[in-house]
């Protein structure tokens, strides 16, 4: 399973991606990011707030913001109007509740250091995420932390607990509603047995974002095709590749003591290409490297929903290159 790349690919379609999570009993979840780069695309790709449907998700969750001398900070000062322009849904749909997203894959791992190493900084960093979240009318925060290792693991799950027991504390002397707090987690076993102790960030967690896409991609050696994000075990996979697929990731979080009302799983809206190796065409053909580039995304092996041949904004695309 390849490492996830959401700041370089844009998965959320258009930039929403659906997450989806319904059981029984519980409250129906349809969880979607938006990435605050994806309004800097060429049409038909450009993508902003006033764009997305403010009914059709009931969390939205704005990605990514940053993490600078244990504080969130602001890189670019449009996001501010970014921020007040997506939160503005609210308007429409009172019950639509928008999140804020920290780290992502271009921020990796080392971006939560050393803010997690002491209680100190811990707490300096908490402190700011709750009064920006409420300067900012946000509903709560997603951490985004790709991916925490087998050492840092007790500071992730610290982190998610003492920022837990904050929110209920704001809670407490808060005329608002409590903040949610939610993460964006693997779905590959070994990273799930390696990052997350899952029984306690059950207990702290309202939910989690399982990333539950690019099992296969071109980057696998040796290198085959391969579905981004297959529902099942396929009949090529093998060993250890037969966990690569969403109906295992998300039945091992709930077997590792995730309750399944809390598990989100991750639908990507785009799709991995390669070039074939010959004229086979099926599931586990043999391939050369990644596809030819989309005109939009402009990133070889990937294509947005958008670039895929059949789609109705596909004829206003620029020519693909390659």
């Amino acid at each position: 399973m390849g490492a996830t790349t959401m700041d370089q690919k844009s998965l959320w379609a258009g930039d929403l991606i659906g997450s989806l999570h319904s059981t029984p009993g519980s409250a129906y979840k349809l969880v979607c990011y938006f990435t605050n780069w994806s309004q800097d695309r060429q049409e038909p790709g450009k993508f902003t707030p006033e764009n997305i449907d403010p009914f059709l998700c009931s969390h939205l969750i704005y990605s990514f913001a940053s993490i600078e001398n244990n504080k969130v900070i602001i890189k670019d000062k449009s996001e501010v109007m970014l921020y007040q322009t997506i939160n503005s849904l609210k308007t429409k749909n009172p019950k639509l509740k928008i999140l804020l997203s920290i780290g992502g894959y271009l921020f990796g791992s080392k971006g939560f250091h050393p803010m997690v190493d002491s209680s100190t900084s811990r707490s300096e960093f908490i402190n700011s995420v709750i009064l920006f979240l409420r300067n900012h009318n946000f509903d709560g925060l997603d951490v985004s932390w790709i991916y925490p290792d087998q050492k840092e693991n007790t500071h992730f799950t610290v982190l998610i607990h003492e920022l837990a027991e904050a929110f209920q504390k704001d809670f407490t002397k808060s005329t608002k509603e409590r903040l949610l707090l939610t993460a964006g987690v693997s779905a590959g076993r070994q990273m799930i047995d390696n990052s997350y102790q899952v029984e306690k960030l059950a207990k702290d967690l309202d939910f989690i974002n399982l990333l539950s896409f690019d099992f296969h991609g071109s980057w696998e050696k040796p290198l085959i095709t391969g579905h981004n994000s297959p529902l099942s075990k396929g009949w090529q996979d093998r060993g250890p590749s037969s966990y690569y697929n969403v109906e295992y990731a998300v039945g091992y979080w709930i077997h590792k003591g995730m309750p399944s009302e809390k598990v989100v799983m991750g639908i990507p809206t785009y799709g991995h290409s390669f070039t074939l190796a010959s004229a086979e065409t099926t599931v586990g053909a043999p391939a050369s490297g990644p596809g030819a580039a989309g005109p939009i995304t402009e990133s070889s092996g990937f294509l947005a929903y958008y670039e895929v041949p059949g789609n109705p904004l596909y004829p206003q695309l620029p020519a693909m290159s390659g």
